[in-house]
């Protein structure tokens, strides 16, 4: 007792219903890639970086990139701002605290027991 394979689908494909058709994004024009580049070139001079230049134009990372570089910008160095110096993080003035008569070691402390009496 063989049993046949089932019979092959010969409804037309549609598609799924629990997907959405994909959206295809339009390519800019020329004038419109100018002045994506001129805007693009602006925030980057202003310190914006260049994940979110490429999220204002709606592009990706790569696109923004290329297009920065084509316009002949000099790209920062990787790696965001950096850190401010210790004094600035600490909330700690730079200048020292001690008074004149205090003798006082790299870094602004006082040296313990050192002019005290």
């Amino acid at each position: 007792m063989s049993s046949s394979p089932p019979a092959a689908d010969t409804s037309p494909k549609t598609a799924k219903p629990n997907r959405a058709p994909r959206r295809h994004r339009l390519r800019p024009t020329k004038e419109q890639r100018a002045e994506q580049a001129k805007t693009a070139v602006t925030r980057y001079e202003q310190g914006e970086s260049v994940r979110a230049i490429a999220a204002a134009l709606n592009c990706s990372y790569g696109t923004a990139h290329r297009m920065l570089q084509m316009e002949g910008v000099k790209m920062r160095k990787r790696g965001g701002r950096g850190r401010p110096p210790a004094s600035a993080r600490s909330g700690r003035s730079p200048v020292s605290t001690a008074t004149p008569d205090e003798p006082v070691r790299a870094g602004g402390r006082v040296a313990q027991g050192a002019g005290r009496g």
